[in-house]
């Protein structure tokens, strides 16, 4: 949210939200890379950056008012390892998800989610009522993680949370979930990696295209 609103009653912010999104609607509503809306990413998340408590009534609103304004579906979205999903799984059209499997902590430093196994993901979505059909992996890791944003660490520290072995590895998780389709998040970084003489990430993601 802009700085600029954040001293405003929630009705103003929620006035001014409701009017940026007529306007982003309308101004990507005609770009055919678009198949699917995500309405808020994580509404419900509480314990990661600056987020006040969201109002489940007014997000039911903000999704109602993009499908009035176009027919591609919506997608609500929560952390896969960290959420239960019972709350979003129902907001949209789709539900949309994280799947990280090694993250950087201050308390922990670098920390493996290897027990988060596909059966994991399956399950959740069961409980939460949700058609495996209709989740996506929004959030596919396919990127380093960089402690506290330190956009200098060194190559070789950065493959400790992502490398061709990691990226492959991740991709057959999601493979194995059964979702409907998967997001990898990282393409500016395997970019950035080639430009650094570094394009194993680059050539690994190629050999996933048929």
């Amino acid at each position: 949210m802009p700085p600029y609103l954040l001293k405003e009653t929630e009705s103003v912010q929620n006035m001014a939200l409701t009017k940026f999104i007529k306007a982003l609607v309308a101004h990507y509503k005609n770009e055919p890379a678009i198949v699917l809306w995500q309405g808020e990413n994580e509404p419900f998340v509480e314990w990661f950056g600056t987020c006040p408590n969201v109002d489940r009534s007014f997000v039911e609103k903000e999704v109602a008012l993009v499908h009035a304004l176009d027919t591609r579906g919506v997608m609500s979205t929560d952390s896969g390892e960290l959420g239960w999903w019972y709350r979003e799984g129902q907001l949209g059209d789709y539900f949309g998800t994280t799947l990280y499997q090694v993250v950087w902590n201050e308390r922990f430093g670098y920390m493996h989610y290897y027990f988060f196994r596909p059966l994991i993901y399956r399950i959740k979505a069961l409980v939460a009522f949700i058609n495996p059909r209709h989740a996506l992996i929004a959030e596919l890791q396919a990127e380093s993680w960089f402690p506290n944003g330190n956009k200098n660490i060194t190559l070789a520290e950065q493959k400790l949370s992502m490398n061709t072995e990691q990226l492959l590895a991740n991709v057959e998780l999601a493979r194995r979930t059964g979702f409907g389709a998967a997001y990898l998040w990282g393409s500016e970084y395997w970019y950035w990696l080639k430009g650094q003489g570094d394009d194993s990430m680059w050539k690994a993601v190629k050999s996933l295209i048929p």
